[in-house]
């Protein structure tokens, strides 16, 4: 009988540990705004199709009273960062509008599709978009980078 309540003591805290990371796309939009001081968060994004190929991380760190925001691309000098940006704590709107829309379903029908990875304290999902018409990291990144969308990363 002892041996039982061990065994369902172990089951119970195997649970409680694989329940803290959430796979909710619904948690995604606050991700940024609930990181506490020195944590981050990561976004991944690949692009692959006849329109061309990227592989690029968004890192966004909460240093203090503000976020620190770095673009890398990962083909091409993945542990330099292309794009530096101090953001601050205020600064969490375009990244929650960012994961509203990455909650939304998109029709498939290009051949061209992105890739979203997105990691953070208590948070790892993915996605994929055949779209070709949210542009989701692009305007993430024109917004605390600056530039447009349309002028490339």
């Amino acid at each position: 009988m002892r041996v039982y309540h061990q065994i369902l003591l172990f089951l119970g805290c195997l649970l409680l540990a694989c329940s803290c990371v959430s796979h909710r796309v619904r948690d995604v939009p606050q991700a940024m705004a609930s990181l506490k001081d020195g944590q981050q968060v990561w976004i991944y994004y690949t692009e692959e199709g006849c329109f061309g190929s990227a592989k690029m991380k968004l890192t966004i760190k909460r240093q203090g009273d503000n976020f620190t925001a770095r673009l890398f691309d990962l083909l091409k000098s993945p542990s330099h960062p292309l794009k530096t940006a101090t953001l601050p704590l205020g600064a969490t709107d375009a990244f929650q509008k960012f994961g509203r829309e990455f909650g939304r379903k998109f029709p498939g029908y290009c051949t061209t599709y992105g890739t979203y990875k997105i990691e953070a304290p208590y948070l790892e999902v993915s996605k994929q978009d055949g779209s070709c018409g949210w542009n989701g990291f692009q305007q993430l990144c024109a917004d605390f980078f600056g530039g447009s969308v349309d002028s490339g990363l």
